[in-house]
């Protein structure tokens, strides 16, 4: 795909959505098979054990579902109303929140061990829904085992107290291309390949997932800083603002001394204020906005591949605000 990116300019009748309204034409162009995606997967949580029955039912009621919306975006134009597109989308939900699961077990490590053991439990349910569902379509299920692959690799190779500084970040943003940035691309291509579109569309699509999958993520890290509560700072809970501010801190050598002994917390003055002096924020805005302009480009290459109304909605996953 490298050297065919083409520059061209907006395609005229793209809606001119703002952020907050971007999703609801999202979710109105994919209705009615994204309700129905989402119903699958409340069916069979419904039917579980009621140890975990009411662990899966919050997370399937928590927070925007965009994995399935790409993937039934994509497949619209050519699936209009098919019950195997509906089972697929909510594979690729099922997985997603059974990484989600997973990555908040290792990001909040707790000494309730009941609670720990009841989240294990419902990732476990969503893996093997994510398989279950796709079970008909292998191509699916090598993808899906890729992603968690990536996903685990990265956990494991996370940042590390022994490690220099100067890594933390781009250790910490190949652990966002490995989450949630890759199955975004996984879904989008997979819904290229329902499509039965050519090789350079899927690369295509995969791309454009990632790059959004990457710039929602950025965006989403900026607003969990800005609303957390205070807490005690340790290496695994550290978000992008923090390691960047802790990268460029005048008073680095004390805070990572604070940060190893656990005595630093995100309400520190001398936190607060190299916060405030570095400003974090317009860097992470920066990189989130050159991942979403490279969606668009790649967006364009596929002019001509998709139906206008596909392309408009694709457009709009660009420009939505930040998703839980």
């Amino acid at each position: 795909m490298e050297g065919k990116i083409v520059f061209l300019q907006s395609r005229a009748g793209l809606p001119n959505t703002g952020g907050s309204k971007a999703w609801n034409s999202i979710i109105d162009y994919v209705q009615p098979l994204y309700a129905e995606s989402l119903l699958c997967l409340k069916r069979a949580a419904a039917k579980t054990s009621p140890l975990i029955r009411q662990a899966v039912t919050e997370m399937l009621n928590q927070g925007e579902r965009i994995c399935p919306a790409l993937f039934l975006a994509i497949v619209k134009q050519h699936h209009e109303d098919n019950t195997r597109m509906v089972r697929y989308a909510a594979s690729l939900e099922a997985l997603d929140l059974a990484l989600r699961i997973h990555r908040s077990l290792n990001r909040n490590p707790s000494t309730n061990t009941g609670a720990d053991t009841t989240a294990i439990l419902a990732g476990d349910f969503f893996f093997s829904q994510s398989l279950t569902l796709a079970g008909d379509a292998p191509i699916f299920i090598k993808g899906m085992a890729e992603i968690i692959y990536r996903a685990v690799s990265s956990e494991i190779d996370g940042l590390s107290v022994n490690s220099d500084i100067s890594v933390w970040r781009k250790n910490y943003l190949r652990k966002l291309s490995d989450g949630f940035a890759s199955i975004l691309a996984l879904s989008a291509t997979l819904a290229g390949w329902c499509c039965q579109m050519e090789p350079w569309q899927n690369e295509a699509l995969a791309y454009y997932g990632h790059y959004v999958g990457m710039g929602l993520q950025l965006k989403q890290e900026l607003m969990s800083f800005q609303q957390e509560k205070d807490m005690a700072l340790k290496i695994y809970n550290l978000s992008l603002p923090l390691i960047y501010v802790l990268e460029h801190s005048q008073n680095q050598k004390d805070l990572l001394a604070q940060l190893m002994k656990g005595s630093l917390r995100l309400q520190d003055e001398n936190l607060i204020q190299e916060y405030q002096q570095i400003k974090p924020e317009l860097y992470i805005k920066q990189i989130a906005g050159n991942c979403l302009s490279r969606a668009r480009e790649r967006l364009a290459l596929l002019r001509g591949s998709l139906t206008r109304n596909a392309e408009a909605i694709l457009n709009c996953f660009t420009i939505v605000p930040e998703l839980v």
